[in-house]
This record gives C-alpha cells, sequence and structure tokens, in this order.
C-alpha cells in the first residue's frame, strides 16, 4: 500500500513541458491556469490498479504549499517551509520522507510564476474533442519514476486540472479525479505544517 501511495503523491508534480504550436498552445494553456490563482480545494477519488478506491482531500496555496490527505488511512504529503513530507498512516513510528521542494518537480507548479513552456519533460500533448487537454510527462533526471498523464479541462478558453493518471515502471496504474474543485478558497498557513 505505501508503494502504491508514495507513486500516487508523487506522480502529481512531473515537470511539464512540449514542443510544436498545438503542444506549445496546450502549454501555454496549462501555465496560465496555474497562474490565475493562488489556492484551489477538491475531493478525490483514486482508482487503484487492483480496482480499489481511495478518498481524500487536495489543497494547494500558491507559492509554496500544497497538502494532499487520504479520508480513511491517515496518510499525506505536505508541501510548506521548502520542503515535502509524506507521511504513511499505516507506519505511525516511522518519520516521514522528507525532500527540498526547490529540487523537486512540485517547484514547477508552485513557484510564484509558472512557466512550463521552459522546461524538457513532455513526452505528448494531446487535445480530445470536449476540450480536454492531456499531457504525458515524465523526469528525464529519474525515468524509473515513470510517466504521467495530466489531464485538463479547456472550457472556453481556460484549462484547469481534472486528474491524472500514473504509470510508474512497477506497472500498477492509479488514476486519480478531482470531484469537486474550487478556486479562491480561504485556507490557513496551518494548514501546510505538521500536526
Amino acid at each position: 500500500m505505501y508503494t502504491r501511495l508514495r507513486a500516487a503523491l508523487l506522480a502529481l508534480p512531473l515537470v511539464l513541458a512540449a514542443g510544436g504550436a498545438q503542444a506549445d498552445a496546450g502549454i501555454a494553456d496549462v501555465s496560465a491556469w496555474f497562474n490565475s490563482w493562488s489556492t484551489l480545494s477538491s475531493p478525490f477519488v483514486q482508482v487503484n490498479d487492483d480496482g480499489t478506491t481511495s478518498k481524500g482531500m487536495l489543497y494547494m496555496k500558491r507559492p509554496g504549499k500544497m497538502r494532499i490527505d487520504y479520508e480513511d488511512q491517515d496518510a499525506k504529503l505536505i508541501v510548506g517551509a521548502g520542503s515535502i513530507e509524506i507521511y504513511d498512516g499505516m507506519r505511525r513510528s516511522r518519520p516521514p520522507e522528507v525532500y527540498p521542494l526547490k529540487r523537486t518537480p512540485l517547484w514547477q507548479i508552485l513557484r510564484p510564476a509558472v512557466d512550463l513552456t521552459k522546461s524538457s519533460s513532455v513526452r505528448r500533448v494531446t487535445r480530445a474533442k470536449g476540450g480536454l487537454i492531456n499531457v504525458r510527462v515524465y523526469d528525464p533526471k529519474h525515468p524509473e519514476a515513470g510517466e504521467l498523464d495530466l489531464h485538463f479541462a479547456d472550457r472556453k478558453g481556460n484549462a484547469f486540472l481534472t486528474g491524472w493518471t500514473s504509470y510508474p515502471q512497477s506497472g500498477e496504474v492509479v488514476k486519480v479525479r478531482l470531484t469537486a474543485p474550487r478556486i479562491g478558497v480561504s485556507l490557513k498557513n496551518s494548514l501546510f505544517s505538521r500536526h
């Protein structure tokens, strides 16, 4: 379970980039979306490779803060004070895994000004019928982490994140869908610290 949780938590923040006019437009739309808000919250549903589901909440406060809480597992990811901490609720006696934020791809979407057109990690960007933008990304410095499809809706020229699908090398596909994203919500800074 912890490996699946860790893969799902770390899969979200991969670096984005693209080539070609349509891909550049998609990435520009995605960058503009990130720059258009400072806070976001959403419940999510995660469908695991074995068909089981997990639920939780995602919170983001730009710049530099993010939190993912799983409902029934006491597992979470907290980004704040310049670091990322991953907690596994099944192993309470174990200290969290800690990474410096600026040395991770998450910094690309949590920095004060997002410009994803200047990166080099996109496999492809596609626009599907119905206004969906799918961005297949990977981390070239850590290809063993697998690949990730980020799913964005494009409505009336505005792109916004609706979920993601991670494809780790282990072969366990994990799908996450944001069920009710809200932008501009009030989020206290204490939400992004350990407690």
